[in-house]
C-alpha cells in the first residue's frame, strides 16, 4: 500500500553470497565458511543447550573473536591463546583462569551434547537420541554413512532411507545429515574437536534397577542455574537414568519442570500451563528416596 514495496525473500546468503537452502520452514546459508555462518557456529556451541562452557559467555567470545581475534571457529575455543585477552578491560589473571578451568571441564560433555552442539539443522537433542539409539553410537559411523551416500544417487538415497527408517527422522533431516556430515569443513572441525579431547562416541551405561525408575512416564524440561548440576544437563541425565524423557522446551506435553535460579519464560510458560514446578532441592529429594545423592 501507499507505495511500499512487496519484501522478498534473498535468494543468496548476504553474508557471504552463497545459494540459501530451504529446510522446512526456514532459509539457511550452508556455506559452512561463510563469516556469519562461523559466528553463529560459536555462538551456537557454547549454548546453554549445548557445550555450556563455564566462564566462557556472549560477551568473552565477542572480545575472543572481534577484538583479540584468537577465535575463529568453535575449535579453536580449545587452543586459544587466552593471556591474550589480558590486554583488554575485565580480564585479569583471575578471569582468564576461570576460562581455562571452564574449557577444560567442558571436555566431559557426553557425545549427544557434542553432537548437538556442531549446530546441524534438524539434529536437536530428540534426533541425537534417536540416532545413538540406532546405533550410531559414534560419529564415525554418520561420516561413513555420508561418505557412502555421495557414490552415486542410488546410494544417496539408500542411506537417507536407512535414516528416515530411524522414527521420528525425517526426509529434510536426513538429507541434512548427510550433506552435513560430507562438509569438508565440519569434518576438520570434528578432527580438531575430537584431538582436543571432546568425546565422539557414546559411554555405554548399566540400566538402573527397575525400582529406581521414579521418572518413569515423564517428560522434564529445565531452566535456570543449579548449585549441585553444572552444567545442568547433569539433573536431565539423571531424569534419563530413571526412566522419564527430557525435551528442549516447555509444551503442553511436558509433565515437569526443573527450575533453578534465573528461571525465565520457561517457567511463565509451564506455570500457564498447569505444568509441575519443582526446585533443585525437590529434585534431590527425589533422588536421595532410590539412594541417589
Amino acid at each position: 500500500e501507499n507505495g511500499a514495496g512487496v519484501w522478498k525473500m534473498p535468494g543468496s546468503c548476504p553474508a557471504c553470497g552463497a545459494p540459501l537452502s530451504v529446510i522446512g520452514a526456514h532459509h539457511f546459508c550452508v556455506n559452512a565458511s561463510c563469516p556469519a555462518q562461523v559466528k553463529g557456529a560459536v555462538f551456537f556451541f557454547i549454548g546453554k543447550d549445548q557445550m555450556d562452557i563455564e566462564n566462557l559467555g556472549p560477551e568473552t567470545i565477542a572480545a575472543s573473536m572481534d577484538i583479540a581475534h584468537i577465535i575463529s571457529d568453535p575449535a579453536d575455543i580449545y587452543t586459544a591463546d587466552y593471556d591474550k585477552l589480558k590486554e583488554f578491560a575485565g580480564f585479569g589473571e583471575k578471569k582468564i583462569a576461570l576460562i581455562r578451568e571452564g574449557v577444560a571441564k567442558s571436555r566431559e560433555r557426553p557425545y549427544e551434547r557434542v553432537l548437538v552442539s556442531l549446530g546441524i539443522p534438524g539434529l536437536g537433542q530428540k534426533a541425537a537420541e534417536l540416532l545413538i539409539g540406532a546405533g550410531y553410537r559414534c560419529v564415525d559411523a554418520l561420516v561413513a554413512l555420508a561418505a557412502g551416500a555421495r557414490t552415486d544417487q542410488a546410494s544417496a538415497q539408500t542411506a537417507a532411507d536407512t535414516l528416515t527408517a530411524i522414527h521420528g527422522i525425517g526426509r529434510k533431516t536426513a538429507e541434512t545429515i548427510l550433506t552435513a556430515f560430507s562438509d569438508p569443513v565440519l569434518l576438520e572441525r570434528i578432527k580438531r574437536l575430537r584431538e582436543a579431547g571432546l568425546r565422539f562416541c557414546a559411554e555405554e551405561k548399566t540400566a538402573a534397577p527397575a525400582g529406581t525408575l521414579i521418572f518413569a512416564g515423564q517428560t522434564w524440561c529445565v531452566t535456570g542455574s543449579f548449585e549441585r548440576f553444572n552444567p545442568r544437563s547433569k539433573a536431565m541425565d539423571q531424569v534419563k537414568r530413571y526412566g522419564g524423557k527430557t525435551v528442549a522446551q516447555v509444551s503442553g506435553a511436558v509433565t515437569h519442570l526443573l527450575a533453578g535460579e534465573g528461571a525465565g519464560s520457561k517457567l511463565a510458560k509451564a506455570g500457564e500451563l498447569g505444568i509441575a514446578v519443582v526446585s533443585e532441592g525437590e529434585f534431590l529429594d527425589m533422588l536421595a528416596r532410590i539412594g541417589v545423592e
